[in-house]
């Protein structure tokens, strides 16, 4: 799926691709189902896909933080859970099974951010902390930044117990004496307009990763699930 953000920049999230990729699907990320050598076979798949060299793509070693990264064409995986760049050819690849990837385009400064929120990256304000990291780097304008959130675990099925859910008193549905439904998207866009974001230049996916199987999954899946790939980049 491509983001329809103009042909300056290369954005959007991967499926599975069952009919390609047995058993678990096209996956950026070590499996019990999933040796080296598959593993490298996927990666340069993904490249291939993109029209990129696979140096291109850059990772991060995803740590349920708010560290934030500037990624350069040498940067080796930083441990982290968000990257910025403003490097035409370097892509930022987020990796996600459940948690939201949240993508940042700033169209006049010419720079992208790509972040992994999960709901401690959501509490821990992830979402705020990049777009204030490319406001002081690149000079981005917070009104004009275009935003977009991923396919992740929903509204309707992710469930999470009163500990959560006592952390986003706005974001949860209480169901049952002891769970609750947390709307993590919400947040986010919550968090982003607190940043100076317009709703307009938000765009949120309606897609819930738990219940559709074009996309991986660790509640569904448990152990053996892959990860899709959340991604931007600036054109060659």
């Amino acid at each position: 799926m491509n983001l329809p953000w103009g042909n300056t920049v290369i954005s959007g999230v991967t499926e599975r691709h069952l009919d390609i990729f047995q058993p678990i699907g096209l996956t950026f990320a070590n499996s019990p189902n999933l040796d080296s050598l598959e593993l490298s076979s996927h990666l340069q798949y993904f490249a291939d896909s993109l029209s990129v060299d696979r140096n291109c793509l850059k990772f991060q070693k995803q740590i349920h933080g708010d560290t934030i990264a500037f990624i350069n064409k040498d940067s080796i995986q930083p441990e982290s859970d968000g990257m910025i760049t403003n490097q035409k050819g370097v892509i930022l690849c987020v990796l996600v099974a459940d948690c939201c990837g949240i993508l940042l385009y700033d169209q006049d400064n010419k720079a992208v951010g790509a972040l992994h929120s999960g709901w401690k990256g959501t509490y821990l304000n992830i979402a705020a902390k990049g777009v204030n990291t490319m406001v002081q780097n690149f000079g981005t304008i917070p009104e004009l930044l275009k935003a977009y959130l991923s396919p992740c675990a929903s509204e309707h099925n992710y469930q999470v117990r009163k500990d959560v859910a006592e952390l986003f008193p706005t974001a949860v549905v209480q169901i049952s004496e002891e769970y609750y439904l947390f709307n993590n998207r919400l947040r986010i866009k919550e968090q982003l307009l607190e940043s100076g974001l317009k709703a307009e230049n938000i765009t949120i996916s309606s897609e819930c990763t738990i219940s559709n199987t074009n996309y991986h999954s660790y509640r569904r899946d448990g152990a053996k699930s892959g990860r899709s790939c959340v991604y931007i980049g600036l054109q060659q």
